[in-house]
């Protein structure tokens, strides 16, 4: 990662776990640990979500929280890599927290100081955005000082639609025959807000949101990084390495405004849901190609550059709606292990973790029409119902549209 206010790389080389009297080959082995180094040197340890910038409403409040991969590349909340003696240190436009200057909000941090709650002035700041950073110690024995940061720009809403999301996902994957072998690895953090000059609730509590059928972005920010990290190997029938590719990608998320497309109808069998949302990312990487020589060693043939994508997208069949009393929210967490054994015997400990919140309100709600209703704070589940023919965030021709059932 290259952005300027994410923390320095500081991962450790995840420890490979032989099995007892395998028989390894020294020259392979050594290719796998230059494979794991290069994958740990292309993440940084640390980041703040909900990310390096965001938009946020006067009055309302946000969640800001230090988060670092393990050794497993999954996202982790808290201060596991924190001195123990020195705690993090928050600061608003350059102010520590502790004397912070009503005119740009209020910052209030949390117990451990990992985490914090910021609600926005109730008018714009003179100084738009608000920087809001976090400094600490990188690890009990380094001297290291990593520095993260969240420019919070203040925006009046109106009678416009506020959208914020914040993403996280590791995802991992092996195959491999007798004579092929492919491992890779994804890691995505990525955030979202936006103010959409839309159609207000009816007086039903009827509510759609369409960015791709008319209803427009006014205001739109975007952070996150991706890396990933893939190694793709040809072996003999004896399993003796051929040849193999090391492709190592790593970005950010593109100037393009992604929108959304949500729908709540009160209505039974209703459509009751996020039915396209997500980022788009691009980025560039480099490809390293190996082959045998007549000596019989594994050299680099090749390598080359290049600019790649990647995105995510936001809507499941088990995302969980709820009503807030200005609009809803919307949470996914999936969490599988997804552990494996490569061609050499060695034990890789690896899970696939996503999960995403979204928020969708509006200041001037119906509410009236909404308090009627009697499933207040009720939850639901989402299932799929069928494909809309519509356009969705500029990364397919079709996305999924869902119904709701109460849980």
């Amino acid at each position: 990662m290259d952005n300027s206010e994410h923390a320095k790389k500081t991962l450790s080389v995840p420890i490979l776990k032989w099995k007892p009297g395998k028989q390894k080959s020294i020259i392979l082995s050594l290719l796998l640990l230059l494979f794991v180094k290069s994958h740990s040197q292309n993440i940084s340890n640390y980041i703040l979500l909900p990310g390096y910038s965001s938009i946020l409403p006067v009055d309302e409040q946000m969640n800001i929280g230090i988060y670092w991969f393990g050794d497993d590349m999954t996202l982790h909340e808290g201060k596991n890599s924190f001195s123990g003696n020195q705690l993090p240190e928050w600061t608003v436009n350059g102010q520590p927290w502790t004397n912070q200057n009503p005119a740009n909000g209020k910052l209030s941090v949390g117990f451990g100081s990992d985490h914090a709650t910021y609600i926005a002035p109730s008018k714009i700041p003179a100084t738009n955005p608000v920087v809001i950073a976090v400094k600490f110690q990188a690890s009990d024995t380094s001297k290291e000082i990593v520095t993260l940061i969240c420019s919070v720009t203040i925006v009046d809403p109106g009678n416009k639609w506020y959208v914020s999301f914040t993403y996280s996902g590791t995802n991992y994957s092996s195959d491999k025959s007798a004579t092929e072998e492919r491992t890779s690895s994804k890691q995505i953090t990525g955030s979202a807000s936006m103010l959409i000059k839309g159609t207000p609730p009816d007086e039903d509590g009827h509510v759609t949101i369409n960015t791709s059928e008319g209803d427009t972005i006014s205001s739109y920010s975007s952070s996150g990084q991706w890396t990933e990290n893939i190694l793709e190997i040809s072996k003999d029938m004896n399993g003796v390495i051929l040849e193999k590719t090391i492709r190592n990608h790593s970005g950010q998320p593109t100037k393009d405004k992604t929108g959304i497309e949500f729908e709540y109808d009160p209505a039974p069998g209703g459509i009751k849901g996020l039915t396209g949302a997500g980022l788009d990312f691009s980025g560039q990487g480099k490809d390293l190609f190996y082959v045998r020589d007549n000596n019989n060693r594994l050299i680099k043939k090749d390598e080359a550059d290049g600019t790649f994508t990647t995105n995510i997208l936001l809507g499941h069949d088990k995302d969980i709606l709820k009503k807030a009393s200005n609009g809803f929210t919307i949470d996914y967490i999936e969490k599988k292990d997804t552990s494996y054994i490569d061609a050499l015997g060695a034990v890789h400990q690896t899970v696939l973790d996503i999960k995403y919140h979204v928020i969708i309100s509006r200041k001037a709600f119906h509410r009236a029409a909404w308090n009627q209703k009697k499933t207040v704070n009720s939850h639901y589940t989402i299932f799929p119902s069928f494909i809309c023919n519509t356009r969705s965030l500029n990364v397919a021709n079709s996305s999924l549209c869902v119904t709701i059932k109460k849980v």
